[in-house]
């Protein structure tokens, strides 16, 4: 057992939970790359004036991580961010997922 504060309170947590907790962690850094990537690309006019074919490629790539991502959703996931992925609002989704990492 490990011993984590949490707020004033003190938690035992098996090995186990803990390595949940860092698995979900990752998941969602892993998200809002995911999500920071794809957004960045949809700003980025220069590229698809310049290259249309190839901004609309890394567009592709950026939906379709999210897409995988969005199936590997961790159970008891925040039933307001599977509407955000659902829905396409990806920076209402990346708000969301940054303020769990906080």
């Amino acid at each position: 057992m490990t011993r984590c504060r949490v707020g004033i309170h003190l938690v035992l947590m098996s090995s186990a939970s803990l390595e949940s907790l860092s698995s979900e962690r990752s998941y969602y850094l892993r998200l809002a790359e995911a999500l920071r990537e794809r957004i960045a690309v949809i700003r980025d006019h220069a590229l698809r004036d310049r290259d249309p074919a190839l901004h609309l490629e890394k567009l592709k790539n950026a939906s379709e991580r999210i897409q995988v991502l969005k199936e590997e959703l961790p159970p008891g996931a925040s039933p307001q961010l599977a509407h955000f992925l659902e829905r396409a609002s990806f920076d209402k989704a990346l708000a969301f997922v940054e303020e769990l990492l906080t």
